[in-house]
């Protein structure tokens, strides 16, 4: 008989599905493999894909204030994502320098032993994250604007373009696996509600 909270069993069925997702579409190019270039008939390495969760920054206390705090239910929310991700390999993990958004990567960062890389622009952040992390999985937590510029970036990456992304809520997750051009898949998740 399990004794669990149901919520607490909805968190852990939750965590397994999105690690199961994880899984899956990393194999859309996870081992390294020889690729033929009918071309030129000559060959050419492909390269493991870099899984790149997405988020935007829990619920604030305060949406007027220019740099505003976790609300309690936005604490609850960067735990629940610590939860989910608690059994899977986390490379790195990227913040802009805004409480609500360090507050938000900060336990899933302390649960890997890692400290958030802070990043002003989305720009070097896109350019860089695919060479530095190549084959890893990394969470990035940032804002609406940013976040959809990323999501446009990658999605363009994979041939799609023009595809068009809506604000991302708090309660949504972005899988991004980018395996090289052509090869980019956007899952978009949502999460459970927080109390």
């Amino acid at each position: 008989m399990n004794l669990l909270p149901m919520p607490m069993k909805r968190a852990r069925t939750w965590a397994l599905f999105c690690a199961s997702l994880l899984a899956a579409t990393s194999a859309l190019g996870c081992a390294t493999a020889k690729v033929t270039d009918a071309s030129n008939g000559g060959s050419f390495d492909s390269k493991p894909p870099i899984t790149i969760i997405l988020v935007r920054h829990a619920e604030t206390e305060d949406e007027v204030q220019k740099d505003p705090a976790l609300s309690d239910a936005g604490k609850s929310r960067a735990a629940q994502l610590a939860h989910i991700f608690a059994n899977h390999e986390i490379g790195a993990v990227y913040s802009t320098d805004t409480k609500r958004t360090l507050e938000t990567a900060t336990p899933l960062a302390v649960s890997k032993n890692l400290k958030p890389i802070i990043y002003d622009s989305v720009e070097p952040l896109a350019a860089g994250l695919l060479r530095q992390h190549q084959g890893k999985t990394v969470l990035i937590v940032g804002h609406r604007p940013g976040i959809v510029e990323l999501l446009r970036r990658w999605s363009h990456d994979g041939g799609e373009k023009g595809r068009e992304f809506p604000e991302p809520r708090h309660e949504d997750l972005y899988i991004v696996t980018h395996a090289g051009a052509s090869r980019v898949a956007v899952t978009r998740l949502q999460l459970l509600p927080v109390p």
